[in-house]
């Protein structure tokens, strides 16, 4: 059923914004959209736009249309999607088992060990340092960087990387290379040397690295099989599992800093949010979240968390418990918006006492405008189709 909810803006007056309730999720599963697969790998924000990663191709959706990408009918080098990205020029690569894709504006290009001297094909990770260059994780060749038409690899053969089954490859604000990965613990590289952080010489809370993200304090997070560390710049560390935050978890597979003191991490055991040192968990069985075991998570421009499940497709989460969604009030009289939400037709009917012309604003769930109209202060009921919006 199609539901939208409204924004109303009104020219020269003094507005005030409340809440109003509306659904604090949405769904995209293989019952109702294009998504190939229900097991979601990867997602990227790319405007008002996503690229959603599966273990059945890449599925692109602009809020309303989907277009799939399989390696059948498109030159996507495997069906398999680890991670996607987008480079400091707009450029975005898509790791797959297989191959990695780049897709610009002018077409796509594969980068595989037949046609290019890329150390392997089956690419874990994929992201960009501030000079441009691409850097990847592999799946048994160690981690390399793409220089023009070069690649650099490092390994345990040639360098002090400690395993060459690598799950993450990330880039913090100087530079440093951080690398998640399996039986190795997390490993940095600032360009000369190496320092390997494991469970024997830190408190690293186990050697599977999954995902590695930074905060604004300059702290370093890893995500493991067991539980989540936290490491600051000077060196201390707080460990987070199931046993000291009295939640069920235990493998880690994302993080993403979501404001200054919040985090949320994608779990085996739902979604948890650290605000301010205080962890408190979403799942199953207390939301509308279909599925715990999450896999892969985006922050997108209105604020809203699009949660990739290993079951059950693409979950959009409002972490203001709106969708981003608000209702405009002015002092002097209330607007009144029915019925809201609604599925065929608005009435909107304005206070008499107002002068001037106002612009209304039809937004769907995920706070993108689908229709705007303007009235006259001699319209104080007016009312209009939303029939023909997408669902």
């Amino acid at each position: 059923m199609k539901s939208v909810t409204l924004i109303a803006s009104f020219i020269a007056t003094t507005l005030y914004s409340s809440s109003i309730f509306a659904s604090s999720w949405m769904h995209y599963n293989q019952g109702n959209s294009q998504l190939p697969s229900d097991h979601v790998t990867a997602i990227l924000e790319d405007g008002d736009k996503h690229w959603i990663g599966t273990d059945n191709g890449l599925a692109f959706f602009d809020g309303s249309n989907w277009t799939i990408y399989q390696s059948e009918t498109s030159e996507l080098p495997d069906d398999f999607v680890r991670d996607i990205h987008k480079d400091n020029i707009g450029n975005i690569w898509v790791a797959t088992d297989n191959g990695l894709l780049k897709i610009t504006a002018n077409g796509m290009e594969t980068f595989t060990p037949s046609n290019s001297n890329i150390p392997s094909g089956n690419i874990r990770s994929v992201t960009t340092d501030s000079e441009g260059n691409i850097w990847i994780g592999t799946w048994g060749e160690g981690i390399a960087s793409k220089n023009g038409n070069n690649w650099n690899v490092f390994n345990t053969n040639n360098s002090n990387l400690p395993s060459d089954g690598i799950f993450t490859v990330e880039i913090d604000e100087l530079g440093v290379v951080w690398v998640g990965s399996y039986n190795g613990g997390a490993s940095k590289f600032n360009g000369v040397n190496w320092e390997t952080f494991n469970s024997t010489n830190s408190d690293l809370p186990h050697n599977h690295v999954r995902t590695i993200s930074f905060d604004e304090n300059h702290d370093t997070w890893f995500g493991t099989e067991n539980g989540i560390a936290k490491k600051s710049a000077n060196n201390d560390w707080n460990v987070y599992q199931a046993e000291n935050i009295g939640y069920s978890f235990h493998t880690v597979h994302h993080g993403i800093v979501a404001a200054p003191g919040v985090l949320f991490v994608a779990t085996d055991g739902g979604l948890l949010k650290f605000v301010n040192s205080t962890f408190s968990v979403i799942t199953s069985q207390n939301s509308s979240l279909p599925s715990n075991n999450l896999r892969s998570m985006e922050l997108d421009q209105n604020g809203n968390l699009w949660l990739g499940s290993g079951t059950e497709g693409v979950s959009i989460y409002s972490v203001e418990g709106t969708l981003g969604i608000k209702e405009q009030l002015k002092s002097g009289g209330d607007l009144t918006i029915y019925p809201n939400p609604t599925v065929d037709e608005i009435s909107i009917r304005l206070p008499l006492e107002r002068t001037g012309n106002a612009q209304i604003r039809v937004a769907n769930g995920m706070g993108q405008i689908v229709l705007q109209k303007q009235i006259t202060n001699t319209m104080t009921n007016s009312l209009f189709s939303v029939k023909e919006l997408p669902a």
